[in-house]
């Protein structure tokens, strides 16, 4: 077993029963052990980095919201929620490949101009790298925390098929950051990606990414992360899903609830969607 060495606040386990009530107390049961035992890894030093603890909370509220609308497994969905950033190995952003390209097509030196067509390259497989160890070692850790819950439970809390779907989800969660599109037949895939990606638009999204690089933290300041970030939705598409006629009004959202509580942030911030 896992060693708890921390607790979550009272704050994030009442968060948690609330976006767990349409589940049957079994479930909720299983999910909040679930939470508590994986908190210290949530809350550890090189995840913070990553993501405040409430962005898994975020999330596992969402896909909630998503997947049952799709009338799909909540347990799972949940789970999958609450694990999918349990795998923090460092990232490359979009952000610093964008510079970097921006730098190697300005500049005019021969012998400069190939050393940054090497950077580059080294920059854009080290991104690859790391999100494909994000979500391989995540389905692992997932794999082995779930079994854990179980014995503690005394109980198959998350039988086989839970534990095999939720490894699953966690196992493709980020592929479009690496150009791989989600299937849309594999509606529990696409409604995770969607819940995962709204953070992106959310209040505590854009405050977690100003915080993140200390920056200027005003209305001005997330109003404009917020509009940075909402572009990455139509860069998403048009890199994973062009010509997809499920995509609604021009962004990778491909559920009609996603898509409304996206819309429902962009009321928010007052831009458009």
């Amino acid at each position: 077993m896992t060693n708890i060495n921390a607790l979550p606040p009272h704050k994030l386990a009442r968060r948690l029963r609330g976006c767990l009530a349409r589940l049957p107390g079994a479930d909720q049961d299983a999910l909040c052990v679930l939470f508590v035992l994986i908190f210290p890894e949530l809350s550890g030093e090189q995840a913070l980095k990553e993501n405040p603890v409430e962005h898994h909370l975020f999330v596992t509220e969402n896909v909630i919201r998503i997947a049952g609308a799709e009338q799909l497994n909540l347990r799972q969905e949940a789970a999958a929620g609450l694990l999918h950033d349990i795998a923090p190995v460092g990232k490359i952003s979009k952000t610093q490949l964008k510079e970097l390209k921006k730098t190697f097509d300005n500049e005019t030196n021969p012998e400069r101009k190939l050393q940054y067509e090497r950077d580059l390259q080294l920059l854009d497989d080290l991104q690859y790298g790391f999100r494909t160890l994000h979500m391989r070692k995540g389905s692992a850790i997932a794999n082995e925390r779930l079994l854990e819950v179980n014995q503690a439970l005394g109980r198959a809390a998350f039988d086989r098929h839970d534990v095999e779907q939720v490894c699953d989800l966690i196992s493709i969660h980020d592929s479009p950051s690496i150009l791989r599109a989600i299937p849309g037949d594999n509606r529990a895939a696409v409604c995770f990606r969607e819940a995962d990606r709204l953070w992106m638009v959310s209040e505590e999204g854009v405050l977690a990414d100003l915080r993140r690089e200390a920056a200027e933290v005003s209305e001005d300041a997330k109003l404009d992360r917020a509009k940075k970030n909402q572009i990455r939705y139509k860069e998403e598409k048009r890199d994973c899903y062009a010509g997809d006629p499920t995509c609604i009004n021009d962004t990778f959202f491909r559920t009609q609830t996603g898509y409304e509580v996206y819309k429902g942030w962009c009321d928010f911030w007052g831009i458009n969607p």
